[in-house]
């Protein structure tokens, strides 16, 4: 199973949820932007969409937490 997102005009892409996650946060520091700002990509799932990320990391799915980045797996 692969995961996905687009951010503008890159496709990053990640075989688990937490990798996909940190590539997302590292993006997210780089660009130095706040919440406001930071566009949040839609998380794709074998091509298809999946759910959004919020600002800190997690990933949602129709307003369900399916990945938190606080814990360690």
């Amino acid at each position: 199973m692969t995961f996905s997102f687009k951010m503008r005009g890159t496709t990053f892409t990640a075989p688990t949820l937490a990798e996909l996650s940190a590539q997302y946060c590292k993006v997210r520091d780089d660009s130095g932007e706040g919440n406001s700002t930071f566009p949040k990509p839609t998380v794709r799932r074998c091509g298809k969409a999946f759910g959004t990320f919020s600002y800190n990391g997690r990933v949602w799915n129709g307003g369900v937490m399916v990945y938190d980045n606080r814990v360690e797996v």
